[in-house]
């Protein structure tokens, strides 16, 4: 988990730019209670997240969830069920601000 003090922005194109090629395939971002989440929604969303902390205090941070291929294989590599955990991870964790 990285832990960020400035605008999310470098972070959000940085992983936008694997969806560049995907076409329709594009996968959009999500978080705890919504799906289809736009990138500028994001960067808004995050960067506005906690007005009053001081400037050098982490804004967000990062998780990655990279299962290994046997996770994957166990949960038949449904991409629904890997954000579920995501999201019920989110739901569970995140008491910032």
């Amino acid at each position: 988990m990285n832990v960020e003090a400035g605008s999310c922005t470098a972070l959000v194109n940085y992983l936008s730019k694997e969806d560049k090629d995907k076409g329709l395939e594009k996968e959009l971002y999500f978080n705890h209670d919504k799906d289809m989440i736009s990138s500028i929604e994001v960067i808004r969303s995050i960067d506005n997240n906690c007005p009053n902390i001081e400037k050098n205090e982490a804004k967000f941070y990062s998780l990655v969830v990279a299962p290994r291929p046997d996770e994957m294989e166990h949960i038949k590599n449904d991409k629904e069920r890997l954000k579920a955990y995501v999201k019920s991870y989110q739901v569970n964790s995140c008491t910032l601000c």
